[in-house]
């Protein structure tokens, strides 16, 4: 029999350790970092989400959010939840959000927001007097508020809202039925009282998540969006789907061409059908998130593979984007 040279044997040990481990990490990371699961608000047996989309400086956002937590207060079925999107020609509407996302982190966005909406502008010594009213930490809330974190947290916010389809504020999704505008009071305690009935109908039939239920019958092509708008969807990954010759289509259309080495990160079969590719910036700290999504997904599909491409964005040298 012949032997391996040394040198050679340990070469190839080596790769082969490495290759597992470059496996076990992307399986790590989808175990530690992956989607969470289903939110209580949005259960049948939870609380009824009210969500309201809102530009912190846009009137008829602050009247909305005036008139939603005058009629809902007392009403424990209801869970308000805040999705932020502000507008690029209100000038302090993205400072205003970015501390609405920071008093989140303290678990005190509502009384920070109710707060805030109660001043005629949002300086800064406005959004510095609602967060003492709201009992914040300050120098945790003046922290947290200018870090990259809270803006990749408010892009992806602004991101699942538009996948959704919302185009304007202020918007809301009670129960999983839009109103779009500032509705009056009326209308208002109308949609509430659906969406009362709604859930009630859930429990009757053990729908389990009533929210989605809700959008699948009224609105059935923004399911996707609401996975989105719970942090569960794909809508901001920026990946594709490759078939055996490795042609796809990208978002909004693009063609692609994409050259793969072997050596990339990979999870699952590598004669798989369909190869999902995420190109991840090491930069990027939404990375692991949109990591796990595809790993989530994978997970139960024998199929698919996922392939990390650890570069830049826009590395012309490695995927190529061709319109057609």
């Amino acid at each position: 029999m012949r032997s391996i040279p040394a040198g050679i044997r340990s070469d190839r040990v080596g790769a082969l350790v490495r290759r597992w481990a470059q496996r076990l990490l992307l399986v790590a990371l989808g175990l530690l970092l992956g989607l969470p699961t289903a939110e209580a608000a949005g259960s049948g047996s939870g609380p009824i989400p009210l969500r309201l989309f809102v530009d912190l400086q846009d009137p008829h956002s602050r009247d909305a959010l005036q008139r939603t937590f005058e009629l809902v207060a007392g009403r424990t079925a209801f869970a308000v939840l805040l999705h932020h999107v502000p507008l690029g020609r209100n000038r302090l509407a993205a400072g205003a959000a970015r501390a609405a996302v920071a008093a989140r982190a303290q678990g005190a966005e509502l009384p920070f927001v109710r707060a805030l909406i109660g001043r005629p502008t949002l300086d800064e010594a406005a959004l510095r007097a609602a967060a003492t009213t709201a009992g914040l930490d300050a120098e945790r809330f003046d922290r947290e508020r200018k870090e990259d974190t809270t803006l990749h947290a408010l892009e992806r916010e602004r991101r699942a809202a538009i996948a959704f389809g919302v185009r304007a504020t202020p918007t809301s999704l009670i129960g999983g039925r839009g109103l779009a505008g500032a509705p009056p009071k009326a209308v208002l305690e109308a949609a509430l009282t659906t969406a009362e009935k709604d859930w009630a109908r859930c429990a009757a039939r053990r729908i389990r998540d009533c929210e989605r239920d809700v959008v699948r019958r009224v609105a059935p092509a923004a399911v996707a969006g609401l996975a989105a708008l719970r942090g569960k969807g794909r809508g901001g990954l920026r990946a594709m789907l490759l078939g055996a010759d490795f042609g796809a289509r990208g978002k909004l259309g693009e063609r692609w061409k994409v050259t793969l080495s072997g050596r990339e990160p990979a999870a699952g079969p590598a004669n798989a059908d369909v190869t999902a590719v995420l190109f991840g910036d090491p930069t990027d700290v939404t990375l692991p998130e949109e990591l796990g999504a595809l790993l989530n997904l994978a997970k139960d599909r024998p199929w698919m593979r996922v392939v990390l491409l650890p570069l830049a964005e826009h590395d012309p040298g490695r995927g190529e984007a061709l319109r057609g």
